[in-house]
């Protein structure tokens, strides 16, 4: 099933959560579908932001509402 979905995707060692590994995380935005498992083609459109670490897990979130915001934004 070839199919085009907006999002977000962190590529990174996830500092704030003590990540020790790198990892890869993609957010389809309005997607409640089961894709665990499943492989995916994931398109690079923008780059928002660096990784950084953040002092509470409230403050990343927010970053990731910002950054959300963002990617909306530029996809329409």
């Amino acid at each position: 099933n070839l199919s085009s979905h907006p999002g977000v995707m962190n590529i990174g060692m996830r500092p704030t959560v003590k990540g020790t590994s790198l990892t890869v995380e993609v957010h389809l935005f309005d997607w409640s579908g089961d894709l665990y498992g499943k492989t995916l083609t994931v398109s690079l459109k923008k780059f928002i932001r660096s990784e950084q670490k953040f002092s509470s897990l409230d403050q990343l979130k927010a970053q990731i509402q910002i950054d959300c915001e963002a990617a909306r934004d530029f996809f329409g």
